[in-house]
């Protein structure tokens, strides 16, 4: 499932288990999908999903992207 909905994004999905995903996407499309992960899943499991967004630039490394990320998350399940 979580494949399609980033696909259907534009994006690519990187990694998917549980209630973990990595993916990249275009900034554009990157709450949208988000979203859209959060309702499939709470559709599925009854359980809620926290998202973390990170908008980064293509050159950036990508232990700095995936540090933003995981923040993000972080600072959205404190909500």
């Amino acid at each position: 499932a979580a494949g399609g909905i980033v696909k259907n994004g534009d994006g690519y999905l990187v990694y998917a288990g549980g209630d973990d995903v990595v993916a990249l996407l275009p900034a554009k499309e990157a709450v949208t999908c988000a979203r859209e992960l959060v309702g499939a899943f709470a559709q599925a499991t009854g359980a809620t999903l926290s998202a973390g967004v990170a908008l980064v630039h293509y050159r950036q490394p990508l232990s700095l992207s995936l540090e933003m990320a995981r923040a993000a998350e972080k600072a959205a399940k404190k909500n």
